[in-house]
């Protein structure tokens, strides 16, 4: 065989080869590339509870729930196998302590005593101030945080 003929056959080779794998990641990015399904959703008035309160509250978290001009609802959830209180193994003869932040010009604080590991307290603000709220228990060193909400922004 004369070098230019395989010189010619060893090209072809490699421009098929070349030509192939060019066609193959067409392919590949045009399967990915999926509409969504346009799904046309009744949203009727009789099937849609516009008055549902129900809120998701996913394990071991806090959440803060503007209500009205003024108030809040703290909302928790810890389940009782919690790996955050039971890495806190003090806790369990202490009390649950909720202690809401408000922060004006500096940050000033009030507790209140909570029960159970999910519940939620609602609470009566005095001034336009920004909030959060911290969910701990109290020890001979003071306050041990274990989880905080984000902080919000409530209007009087």
């Amino acid at each position: 065989m004369s070098p230019l003929l395989f010189i010619a056959m060893v090209s072809l080779i490699l421009i098929a080869l070349l030509y192939w794998i060019i066609n193959s990641l067409d392919s590949e990015t045009q399967k990915k590339k999926h509409t969504a399904p346009e799904f046309k959703w009744e949203t009727a008035p009789e099937i849609v509870d516009s008055n549902s309160s129900e809120i998701y509250m996913p394990q071991n978290s806090i959440k803060i729930v503007k209500n009205c001009e003024g108030s809040i609802t703290v909302l928790w959830h810890f389940p009782p196998d919690s790996t955050l209180i039971s890495n806190n193994a003090k806790l369990e003869n202490k009390e649950l302590i909720l202690r809401v932040y408000q922060i004006i010009d500096w940050q000033t604080y009030f507790d209140i005593a909570i029960s159970g590991n999910s519940g939620s307290k609602s609470i009566k603000l005095n001034n336009c101030t920004y909030f959060y709220c911290t969910i701990g228990y109290k020890n001979a060193n003071g306050f041990v945080p274990l989880i905080s909400s984000r902080t919000i922004k409530v209007k009087n």
